[in-house]
């Protein structure tokens, strides 16, 4: 029987056979170096070292078998194999509250606690709702000639829950709670048409985002600090232009919150909008071939500093 936290040392060569669940499995190592090792056979699969593989072995959607290959040690392959006892991770979802109603819809955030990995018992995301109307004082979506307006954002007034994750608290922020956010996310899910959003804090600054398509069909998003706040004198006028094509930007806002497949799918616009902000400003201070440009760069690094 395989047992959890099984580590096996493999040249190229080396068949494993294992029984699992009453039935039996063999794979062999085709190929082995310091970076990956490949598998034929019940595991026909190129492991690359640092990543966990799962594997459902009976076609129910879930894993059952992980392995994780570590890298060379005195010429072998050290590769750990991991069953999943019951081979059900129990999923424990927590939600924020939903958001406010717009255009017939409502969303809110969903994690689970345990990361499963899998989503067979996740709360729907989105629902649809009776309101078309903004509950807050700025009109959202207004188009003005070709550019839509969608108005002012107050993310910091979007209401915060602290989740227990292991040993440490996550802060989930309801993002979806604010119409402008989720109006100027709508926007670069359907396409990075032209819009605007204003951006304001507790602390006084005033930010804008712009999103438009550019020669080429690619998409430009531009920041910048109209406003200064108290804790940042001299930033105001400074700003990032950004140019890529594709779907950068969205891979980018949804991976900043570790959050790709219900972000992307546009469960989560105004999750999406504060992760693309967050994404081209790290891009401008951590990547050499950034794409943005602007004079926000320099501040940002000298005040990094």
């Amino acid at each position: 029987m395989l047992l959890e936290g099984v580590e096996v040392n493999l040249s190229e060569g080396s068949i494993v056979n294992f029984n699992f669940n009453s039935e039996d499995y063999s794979f062999k190592v085709d190929k082995v170096s310091e970076d990956f090792m490949d598998l034929t056979g019940d595991f026909e699969e190129r492991l690359i070292k640092g990543d966990i593989n799962n594997f459902d072995m009976n076609g129910d959607g879930r894993r059952e078998i992980s392995l994780f290959y570590e890298g060379l040690v005195d010429g072998k392959g050290v590769l750990r194999l991991e069953g999943f006892q019951d081979f059900i991770c129990p999923e424990n979802w927590n939600c924020t509250s939903w958001g406010s109603c717009i255009n017939g819809e409502r969303h809110r955030l969903c994690v689970d606690l345990n990361s499963c990995g899998t989503d067979f018992e996740k709360p729907s995301l989105v629902e649809t709702c009776g309101d078309n109307s903004s509950s807050g004082p700025d009109v959202v979506g207004v188009s003005i000639g070709k550019v839509l307006d969608c108005g002012i954002a107050y993310p910091d007034n979007v209401s915060k829950e602290n989740i227990s994750v292991g040993d440490g608290i996550k802060v989930i922020s309801n993002f979806e709670e604010d119409n402008s956010l989720v109006c100027f996310g709508n926007n670069l899910i359907s396409g990075c048409g032209s819009a605007k959003l204003i951006l304001r804090d507790g602390k006084g600054s005033e930010e804008l985002m712009e999103s438009s398509v550019v020669e080429g069909g690619n998409c430009s998003i531009r920041y910048e600090i109209l406003r200064e706040s108290s804790d940042e004198p001299g930033s105001e006028g400074t700003y990032l232009s950004c140019v890529s094509y594709g779907d950068y930007f969205i891979k980018g806002g949804c991976e900043f919150f570790e959050d790709v497949g219900n972000c992307s799918k546009g469960e989560l616009p105004g999750h999406l909008t504060m992760g693309v902000l967050g994404a081209i400003v790290l891009d401008s201070l951590a990547n050499e071939d950034t794409v943005c440009t602007g004079t926000m760069i320099e501040y940002l690094k000298k005040s990094s500093q």
